[in-house]
């Protein structure tokens, strides 16, 4: 087991305890917990409190509506003023606030001012600032802009002290150990800068599912057309923007194209968020052709929006603060890169159980999960949703693993179009559901799980007005958004409940209630029914 895996389960007893003194109220006892929990992660190096905040706050997250860990820890502090609150050893000392008074995580993280970056702190951002732009091809003769080095600081200061960003920004450092050095070939083989992946981490956090509300999918966010553009299939039967190692590709050589067009990497940068035509519009506005740069563009022309304009700088700010040994300086934690020598990569097309590939090899789940800083300690299945999932094992058991994952990871099932036989039915854009009912099944159950009204299921159902609703009598749901499905699952050798709830995205609750299961044991080549949003099990 990894330290920092035993560190974490030798904390998990006294994080629930302190969280439950807390509650209760009994603040002298929740200070010693908090007193525990500080010296265990001592032997993590994590020396400062903020980092220490960051680091529990990753791994233990609380429900949504309750505490998170930094606001109990500072409200605990407060009331014990307790001598081990002071801070040691690098980073910023807490505010003096923390211990005479009741505050907030946010209250509770190095507070943002202009002072922070001056001195040292500042001077080495501005050297971060130009190592990063000769990486990315600008001459000896780059004049850091003063205006360009306020925006960068200001973004560094928003993603390290906002209550809303500082947590997205933790998640994606810690994915960023993982996808970069999983994707670094496609990018830098091909004479990129290493840096130009945290793009990635602006983009969607390095997150292989982020979805905006504009219809930008995947870790590198194209849009349809562009997707297709870049040899991506986006059709109903699989969505390749899902696919990170695809994805990274397709951004590539979107990304080589801009960088030939345009003749810089800040320059296709921009024109990754604006399109390439704001850019040449831009450019021509411009007296001087020799100044054919982002920095020139931004300062002389009002053509690009005020988010490309804020674009690069974002990524800017974005590598300064996740680079490796960068992080710790702004309060983050800091995990490493897995050593490459320990370990192999296999290629998971679909999402599947990670028990069963740690038996077939002969190692435990943790042997996993401490190779794939973007799996958290409670996982049990590769991400969901995820296709071609780069899974980190380790050096010597990639052989075994990959025949499980062989075994394991087949495609689902084509989607049946069979309305009469209890399929599903497409009309325009919508798709009719036909739902046999199983025992103990209600209509508030089917309505809940459909998102419809129990009135509109009687009124496409007109039986349903004269008797109540009978095991093997069939629902038709109507006007169902076109990705819903009916599907079949064949359950393989070593799979849960869990772990097929978690393939097509559905409770355990409801996978139960639509095949009449009353216990969690499962028996291979068992054939499930699964009502689902995600026919392709991602």
């Amino acid at each position: 087991m990894s330290g920092e895996m035993e560190v974490l389960a030798s904390i998990q007893p006294h994080v629930d305890a302190l969280v439950a003194e807390y509650r209760a109220g009994n603040f002298t006892a929740a200070g010693e917990e908090v007193a525990t929990i500080f010296r265990a992660l001592e032997t993590l190096s994590l020396h400062s409190h903020p980092q220490k905040i960051a680091f529990l706050e990753y791994y233990f997250p609380q429900p949504h509506a309750s505490p998170q860990l930094g606001t109990i820890i500072t409200e605990v502090l407060a009331q014990t003023e307790s001598p081990f609150a002071s801070t040691t050893g690098e980073g910023p000392s807490p505010p003096a606030y923390a211990w005479g008074g009741r505050g907030t995580a946010r209250d509770y993280l190095p507070t943002p001012s202009p002072a922070e970056f001056r001195g040292d702190l500042q001077d080495f951002i501005r050297q971060e600032i130009r190592q990063i732009a000769e990486h990315m091809g600008e001459g000896d003769d780059f004049h850091l802009h003063r205006d360009f080095l306020r925006e960068i600081e200001y973004y560094i200061e928003l993603f390290r002290t906002d209550a809303h960003y500082r947590p997205l920004i933790q998640k994606a450092i810690r994915r960023s150990r993982k996808y970069i050095p999983a994707l670094r070939r496609y990018f830098v083989e091909k004479g990129f800068p290493e840096e130009i992946m945290y793009l990635g981490l602006i983009e969607s956090g390095f997150n292989p599912v982020a979805r905006s509300h504009s219809g930008a999918v995947g870790m590198f966010q194209f849009i349809k057309s562009t997707a297709r553009k870049y040899g991506l299939r986006v059709n109903r039967s699989v969505d390749e923007r899902y696919s990170p190692i695809k994805s990274a590709r397709a951004c590539r050589s979107y990304l080589h194209d801009l960088w030939m067009e345009l003749g810089s990497f800040t320059l296709a940068l921009s024109a990754y968020n604006s399109g390439a035509g704001k850019i040449r519009q831009a450019l021509r506005r411009l007296n001087n052709p020799d100044r054919r740069d982002f920095w020139t563009i931004r300062e002389k022309t009002r053509v690009l929006r005020e988010e490309t304009r804020n674009f690069v700088p974002k990524i800017f700010a974005a590598i300064v603060i996740a680079k490796p040994g960068n992080a710790r300086k702004f309060g983050f934690y800091d995990p490493p890169f897995p050593d490459p020598r320990a370990y192999r990569t296999v290629i998971v097309p679909y999402p599947v159980s990670l028990k069963p590939l740690a038996k077939a090899a002969g190692i435990s789940l943790r042997d996993i999960l401490r190779l794939n800083p973007d799996l958290e300690p409670k996982d049990t299945a590769t991400p969901r949703g995820v296709l071609d999932y780069p899974l980190f094992v380790p050096k010597g058991t990639e052989q075994k693993i990959a025949a499980a994952v062989k075994r394991l990871a087949r495609r689902p099932p084509k989607t049946s179009r069979v309305a009469a036989s209890g399929g599903s039915r497409a009309s325009g854009n919508t798709v009719t559901i036909a739902y046999r009912v199983q025992r103990g099944n209600t209509l508030s159950h089917i309505a809940a799980w459909f998102g419809k009204r129990i009135a509109r299921l009687k009124q496409w159902n007109p039986y349903l007005r004269r008797r109540p609703l009978r095991a093997g009598d069939v629902v038709y749901v109507r006007e169902l958004p076109s990705g819903w499905a009916k599907i079949t699952h064949t359950v393989q050798q070593g799979e849960t409940l869990s772990d097929i709830a978690g393939r097509y995205q559905v409770l355990v609750r409801a996978l139960k209630a639509w095949n009449g299961l009353r216990g969690e044991t499962l028996i291979p080549g068992t054939r499930l029914t699964i009502y689902t949003r995600h026919p392709r099990g991602v």
